[in-house]
């Protein structure tokens, strides 16, 4: 068995032929005419399958014009989106109105206290000053300038709206906590009459005892 053989065997590949390119020659006008008649083909090919994306195209333009008929109609989009803006403009500024008033009592409070918190630092600086002084000005007399007046008139006045306004915040915080407070014990009173039917009576009578001390509250 001499001619099999085992084991990895490579086999060679088949040596291809050689062929050799020929010079083309200066009156051979095949290639041209080649060149010509596959531009032809191309033309033809575009011209063909040009058209049906054009009509596929036109299709979809005219289903699109049939659903919104303002689609291509750029300035009436626009004014619509302008007017869009200028009602949120508008609705931002009432909003702005709205909030002003809410802050505007603080604001004006918390100016007078730096006023009043300026006027007793000026107040106690010139007693200083006249404490160093003590003894050299006796015998002299003392002239209260209408300025000076007017500012100790404005400090008595800030004083005075700034402890009225700090009684009110203390009514309003106490009326608050009662009215929670109220509320609160209205809320358990509920949940128990919900989950001890028995007990309604008892309830009936606290709620009655929260809505008089309501009703002295108010007079």
């Amino acid at each position: 068995m001499k001619g099999n053989k085992f084991g990895l065997t490579i086999q060679k590949k088949p040596e291809e032929d050689k062929q050799t390119l020929k010079p083309s020659s200066v009156f051979d006008t095949n290639s041209d005419d080649d060149n010509l008649e596959k531009e032809t083909n191309d033309e033809k090919f575009q011209r063909k399958y040009a058209v049906p994306t054009k009509l596929k195209d036109k299709k979809i333009l005219e289903k699109a014009i049939a659903e919104d008929p303002t689609i291509f109609d750029y300035d009436s989009q626009y004014e619509e989106m302008q007017k869009v803006r200028d009602q949120k403009i508008i609705e931002q500024k009432e909003a702005d109105k709205e909030k002003k008033p809410k802050y505007a009592h603080k604001l004006i409070e918390t100016h007078k206290r730096r006023e009043l918190e300026k006027l007793l630092h000026d107040e106690r600086t010139y007693k200083k000053e006249r404490e160093k002084e003590a003894g050299e000005f006796d015998d002299k007399e003392v002239f209260i300038t209408g300025e000076y007046r007017k500012q100790i008139e404005e400090r008595e006045s800030f004083r005075k709206e700034l402890e009225e306004l700090d009684k009110m915040d203390e009514i309003r915080d106490v009326k608050n906590q009662k009215l929670w407070q109220q509320a609160f014990h209205r809320k358990i009173l509920e949940d128990r009459a919900r989950v001890y039917p028995d007990t309604s009576n008892n309830s009936q009578k606290e709620e009655n005892n929260i809505k008089e001390e309501e009703n002295e509250e108010k007079l």
